[in-house]
């Protein structure tokens, strides 16, 4: 296992600016419209227009998208990678100083050859992903974390979000979409773990890199209300959003860590008997210990990680006072001791390790004989 490219980094960035009103947008519209056939495609695509909004995607590494709603925004979502890169899809792109003078300039081109009015720097970020991908020799290692991933309780306030057949042309490919890739997300901020070979290969983008085994991304999706969030946590103002972006990529490795680590239970996962074996050497009291046992069967029994917590608060934990309370108290425990509630199948290797661990382990911040002293 290895950080592909060893890059923690920038995949796409949004920046937005509010127009003053529909005449404003009449007005670029028009311009865009007139500047259609002066304008080279280099994406073999024009402009269009679709319940309101005016996409321009002639100009490879920037989408334009001019929308009115309530209010007039122009949008321009940023690929660094395609832009100033060497379009590799699998790439990340980590924005240095000198990369940052390099997008802004390139940005301001693309404005100035519309004869747009504006500069990079009135532009705000409005979203930002965030990502690294981790290269595994055995090529089914990312579906089988995502597998697993699929079956884990989400803590806190993240929601899991899956592909349904109505969202999609045939019930095939919603599960197809389900067993490639895993997201969960709050109103502010997103999490997806995907299987990048596949992504690309589905969505028919051929490159040149070849990837002997399996490649997994980790993304992490950032709006307007967790990016001003971390700005004021940070103390960070007067930033245009290019620059911001700089930020943003040079704390990837922080902001991803952090994000996992309050997403989803922290450990490895082990087949049944090795489960058992670290939850009675724990320490724990006897009845906490059949409280964690019982947790764990429930979610090795359940496919949906929802339908095993409301069994667990029922049949688990539902003879205490406080069930919920009870419940996380015990999944804590789990943590404690680095371990998954979630045990592997007899089919599967002695070990998974989840995203973080993967991670951890990389750079350097998991001790090794977490997963090395496993005996099954």
């Amino acid at each position: 296992m290895e950080l592909y490219e060893n890059k923690m980094g920038v995949h796409t960035f949004e920046l937005n600016l509010r127009l003053s009103g529909f005449d404003e947008y009449r007005e670029r519209a028009d311009q865009l419209y007139q500047e259609e056939n002066d304008i080279l495609s280099e994406t073999g695509k024009g402009v269009w227009k679709s319940d309101g909004t005016i996409y321009d995607y002639r100009t490879c590494g920037i989408r334009l998208h001019l929308e009115k709603a309530d209010f007039v925004w122009l949008k321009l979502v940023i690929s660094p990678r395609n832009l100033i890169g060497d379009r590799n899809p699998f790439g990340v792109t980590e924005i240095t100083l000198q990369t940052a003078q390099q997008l802004t300039k390139k940005i301001q081109a693309f404005l100035d050859e519309r004869k747009f009015p504006y500069q990079v720097k009135q532009f705000q970020l409005s979203r930002i992903d965030l990502c690294t991908n981790l290269l595994f020799e055995d090529e089914s290692m990312p579906t089988t974390i995502i597998r697993f991933l699929n079956r884990t309780p989400p803590k806190g306030e993240y929601q899991r979000v899956s592909f349904s057949t109505a969202q999609t042309e045939h019930g095939m490919e919603a599960y197809e979409k389900n067993v490639h890739s895993y997201m969960i997300a709050l109103q502010q901020e997103s999490i997806k773990v995907y299987d990048k070979v596949y992504e690309i290969q589905k969505n028919g983008r051929l490159s040149n890199a070849q990837i002997d085994g399996g490649l997994m991304r980790i993304e992490i999706t950032l709006n307007r209300e967790a990016i001003s969030k971390w700005m004021r946590k940070n103390a960070v103002s007067g930033v245009d959003g290019v620059g911001l972006a700089t930020l943003f990529s040079a704390a990837a490795q922080q902001i991803i860590c952090q994000k996992l680590k309050k997403a989803l239970p922290y450990g490895i996962y082990l087949q049944k008997g090795e489960v058992k074996r670290r939850l009675q050497s724990a320490g724990f009291s006897g009845r906490i210990c059949a409280d964690m046992w019982e947790i764990a069967k429930m979610y090795h029994l359940c496919k949906n990680p929802k339908s095993a917590r409301d069994r667990i608060l029922k049949f688990v934990v539902g003879v205490y006072r406080h069930p919920k309370r009870q419940y996380r108290e015990l999944m804590d425990r789990f943590e404690k001791i680095g371990v998954q509630p979630v045990p592997l199948s007899k089919k599967d290797p002695e070990i998974v390790c989840s995203p973080l661990i993967c991670l951890e382990m990389l750079l350097g911040l998991f001790p090794k004989a977490g997963v090395s002293g496993v005996n099954v």
